[in-house]
């Protein structure tokens, strides 16, 4: 039985033991450990380097031939596991891993830590700036005349690159696809009933704002498509004010699931999707139109909502499938030049307290992104805040607008769940 093909969640207290006795050797992907170390960071920054790799603690490995001396496993701690949260926060870019203990003989297991392969390299150490890969079984520090692995692990981020624009490309089509139909739909309703739809053909009218999270490097499936549709409840997310994401009436789509949903009277189309690369991506119209009045305004309280649901559905999400890693949280809003832009208003607040709003007359289109996120952070509300909230002060200098009242910003995230620093 080899260990490292066996999947991971199904390794046992016993596969360890087989492994041992089998006396293999530590290597540039397995790696043992008697107990657990000071510092798991540098094991990270490495491993992520280099070709991913497998740390089994409470073995002991013979120093001289790497061959395993004692496997009796270690007596489990809960902290054990936020202990290895922390040395894997201790490490930039984040990577991705996953921990978990076996199960128990005699009051012992195993505490496993499987490392992938990062596409964001270098990782390093915040404790250690030395750059680090794995050359059979011992961590080698790269020296300045190794400038050919320098390259090779910059072509890794241009790659994870690429992947972030395919896998955006491939939303973007499923989404205009079904936008499209909407638009059918309106259309052959229209000619049957005039009065059951409104009198605005769908295209005229969209301001879509778009929220798209994924892994930086979507390059492969991290959960099983068919889990994405039998786990849905256990990630979908209610909101106070605006509709849940997943909504019900969701679809099977090549890899993953999308809902496509419209409301015939106010023309206000919303769409969804989730995939097994980790791609969850939501399109909702905020704008607020009567032309017949010449009214055409967003109130930025729809985007503000909106992001904070997205990012609850990713933290639900990928916590549900056990991913650890960096991420990408991209959002933009086309098709608003010339509409009429409001600042979000919580409950018990005046409209003076925010100003007036703002015509979008430079730009139709407006592009943002949430920094600096992973999944330690999506699981921190008060960090996630901090960041969500340099977000929308951003939102606000991009169209124009006066300074915001931070109070009332905090105040607005507080009526959305969400604590503030």
């Amino acid at each position: 039985m080899n260990i490292l093909t066996k999947a991971f969640q199904e390794i046992t207290f016993d596969d360890v033991v087989e492994c041992c006795r089998a006396e293999t050797l530590e290597s540039a992907v397995l790696d043992y450990k008697k107990s657990m170390p000071g510092d798991l960071s540098k094991h990270f920054a490495t491993f992520s380097n280099t070709h991913g790799g497998l740390i089994i603690i409470g073995v002991e490995e013979d120093s001289v031939t790497g061959k395993p001396k004692t496997y009796e496993g270690i007596v489990f701690d809960g902290k054990l596991i936020d202990q290895v949260h922390q040395f894997a926060s201790n490490v930039s870019p984040f990577p991705r891993y996953e921990v978990r203990a076996t199960d128990e003989k005699a009051g012992k297991i195993f505490l496993l830590v499987k490392i992938f392969e990062g596409d964001q390299p270098p990782y390093m150490s915040n404790s250690d700036s030395t750059i680090r890969l794995r050359t059979g079984n011992i961590s080698t520090p790269l020296r300045n005349a190794d400038s050919r692995e320098l390259e090779k692990l910059h072509e890794k981020k241009a790659r994870a690159q690429v992947l972030r624009q395919d896998a955006l490309a491939s939303s973007d089509l499923i989404y205009r696809a079904a936008l499209d139909r909407a638009i059918g739909e309106w259309k052959e309703k229209r000619q049957l009933d005039p009065s059951s739809v409104s009198k605005h053909e769908p295209a005229e009218i969209e301001s879509p704002f778009r929220v798209t999270i994924m892994p930086i490097s979507p390059s492969e499936a991290i959960v099983n498509y068919r889990f994405i549709k039998d786990k849905l409840d256990e990630y979908r997310v209610r909101t106070r004010f605006y509709r849940d994401f997943p909504e019900l009436n969701v679809e099977t789509m090549p890899g993953g699931i999308m809902f496509a949903a419209w409301s015939w009277i106010d023309s206000d189309f919303r769409y969804g999707e989730v995939t097994e690369k980790g791609v969850i991506d939501s399109v909702v119209d905020v704008l607020s139109a009567d032309p017949t009045k010449g009214i055409r305004q967003i109130a930025m309280g729809h985007m503000v909502s909106n992001l904070v649901r997205q990012l609850e559905v990713a933290k639900k999400f990928y916590n549900l499938i056990g991913f650890n890693g960096l991420l990408t949280c991209r959002i933009s809003l086309d098709k608003a030049k010339g509409v009429a832009v409001y600042g979000p208003l919580p409950d018990g607040w005046q409209r003076s307290s925010f100003g007036s709003g703002s015509e979008l007359t430079k730009l139709g289109s407006y592009e943002w992104e949430v920094a600096n996120l992973d999944t330690v952070k999506l699981n921190d509300i008060e960090s996630l805040s901090t960041e969500v909230l340099e977000t929308v002060e951003r939102f606000y200098w991009d169209f124009g607008m006066h300074t915001p009242n931070k109070d009332m910003l905090k105040e607005y995230l507080k009526q959305q769940g969400w604590k503030t620093p």
